[in-house]
């Protein structure tokens, strides 16, 4: 579950850091579906990495825009 910031930077590509995240559920094999806190929509996947300290932008659904933008 992701603050609304992160939500919006996620959006646009961009990984998503610790203090944006509300709440964690346990993922299934290491991959995390981003849940918007305000609406409760999967808008996207990650990873954790940690090397990065961040949470990497697998799949988001901005990519859409971004593609045919």
């Amino acid at each position: 579950l992701v603050a609304e910031q992160g939500v919006k930077a996620f959006l646009y590509g961009n990984d998503i850091l610790p203090e944006s995240v509300i709440k964690i559920y346990p993922p299934s094999k290491g991959i995390y579906a981003v849940i918007d806190s305000i609406d409760n929509e999967i808008v996207g996947f990650t990873k954790w990495s940690s090397e990065k300290k961040v949470y990497v932008n697998l799949y988001d659904l901005g990519i859409f825009l971004r593609l045919l933008g």
